[in-house]
């Protein structure tokens, strides 16, 4: 998978959050690709999981967070 289509998929699994979670998440996942090249990509695609376990960890993490 290329980090293109991770963060295709990224953004569809995303949709669910509040705009500025969902804007935070991109930007970082997008910035986070920008500095590594192609191989490098793969690596982090694998430390990061599948981009459905990433946006339900995130999704975990934005949920816990609304009670403050």
């Amino acid at each position: 998978m290329s980090k293109e289509e991770y963060l295709n998929q990224l953004h569809k699994y995303l949709r669910k959050l509040p705009k500025q979670d969902y804007d935070d998440a991109m930007d970082y996942f997008e910035e986070y690709f920008q500095e590594t090249d192609e191989a490098g990509a793969q690596k982090l695609i694998e430390e990061m999981g599948t981009p459905k376990e990433a946006a339900r960890e995130l999704n975990r993490e934005s949920s816990g967070q609304e009670a403050g």
